[in-house]
């Protein structure tokens, strides 16, 4: 009767130590997990935090959540705005050319200037072509009244000028001299022109090109060429 108590309380006691035992172990190994359960609950408080501050910094519009978008819209602006640019360069570039180009055909030297309007600039010289038919004399005193005179044309200009029709240059037969001479009464050069003694009287120079001139009545009415220097 006095074994069995025994076998209980050594039993009970085989219990309670095995019961401590796991425990402790259970107690050290929490204690063992616990630093890297608090670093991976910091890390997730971490990331949170980040994330928040993403939510805010996109909501609030202070960066695109497409940075690529946004580096193109910048890259197609400044190329519109290079093109724009580049247009207005060329087009100001044409009008300068243009007006260089103008200007030089009109003023090749310091003793050219610009041409009024309808006569034709030629070396330094500006030329009329009429389009109305007047005597001789007439002819002389319309060219007096634009500042200019009848043309005394010379080599340069004869192989310049190829007309249609016949024009009154400033060359007449002088009786008195008995030769052709120009309105200032100088002798007209030898190897311009072939020219015999006219059997009309009064006579004045009709020219039409380097092959093609004679001599008419002063009275005849036709085209003039005023010469402007």
């Amino acid at each position: 009767m006095n074994e069995e108590p025994t076998t209980f309380t050594t039993l009970n006691e085989n219990y309670q130590q095995k019961h401590t035992m796991k425990k402790g172990m259970k107690t050290k190994l929490s204690l063992n997990k616990l630093p890297f359960i608090r670093k991976k609950v910091k890390d997730q408080k971490l990331l949170k935090k980040h994330n928040n501050m993403a939510s805010n910094i996109i909501s609030k519009g202070g960066c695109s959540p497409f940075p690529w978008r946004l580096i193109s819209c910048v890259l197609g602006v400044m190329f519109l705005l290079l093109m724009v640019a580049t247009i207005t360069v060329a087009f100001f570039t044409a009008n300068s050319f243009s007006e260089r180009t103008s200007s030089s055909m009109q003023q090749k030297g310091p003793c050219c200037h610009p041409c009024p309007k309808n006569w034709v600039w030629f070396r330094c010289n500006c030329y009329y072509f009429s389009k109305e038919q007047l005597s001789w004399r007439e002819s002389q005193n319309v060219c007096l009244s634009l500042n200019s005179s009848l043309l005394k044309i010379n080599r340069d200009e004869m192989n310049f000028f190829s007309l249609n029709s016949f024009f009154w240059i400033g060359a007449y037969y002088n009786e008195i001299f008995h030769q052709w001479v120009w309105e200032n009464d100088s002798a007209l050069p030898p190897y311009l022109f072939q020219l015999p003694r006219p059997q009309m009287q009064q006579a004045c120079l009709s020219y039409k090109s380097k092959e093609i001139y004679f001599s008419e009545t002063c009275k005849e009415k036709q085209g003039y060429i005023c010469k402007k220097h």
